[in-house]
């Protein structure tokens, strides 16, 4: 499915490409993300596929005529990355903390297993 039969399925979208925005933006995302007014509520607005594909609702934000230039491009780029970023760093978070855990799981069963080799007198 592509932003095509996205906009032919909501009759009231037509596709915005001032100045390449809606272009850049599916190149940006892989297809995914392009604007559209919608004719009945006279709006700009930010549409998905993968969106569309879940819930049949393409709509993720309406936006100001104003912001339909090349910042709205940059911004979804830094914001991407940042997004991104975060990922990645959550990652590493929740591994180090496993890593930990299960290092200190394993300390506290040589601790136990040294008193057990204490109390008997013999290594187990």
């Amino acid at each position: 499915m592509n932003y095509k039969q996205v906009i032919r399925y909501q009759t009231e979208l037509r596709y915005f490409n001032k100045n390449k925005i809606s272009d850049r933006m599916l190149e940006l995302t892989n297809g995914d993300i392009f604007i559209a007014y919608n004719v009945i509520k006279g709006s700009y607005e930010l549409h998905s596929v993968e969106n569309f594909k879940i819930n049949c609702i393409s709509l993720n934000v309406s936006l100001e005529k104003e912001m339909l230039n090349g910042f709205l491009v940059n911004d979804f780029k830094a914001n991407n990355l940042k997004k991104f970023m975060y990922e990645v760093q959550d990652k590493r978070e929740k591994i180090n903390y496993r890593l930990e855990e299960a290092e200190e799981k394993r300390l506290n069963e040589n601790s136990a297993l040294k008193i057990v080799e204490r109390t008997i007198g013999t290594k187990v």
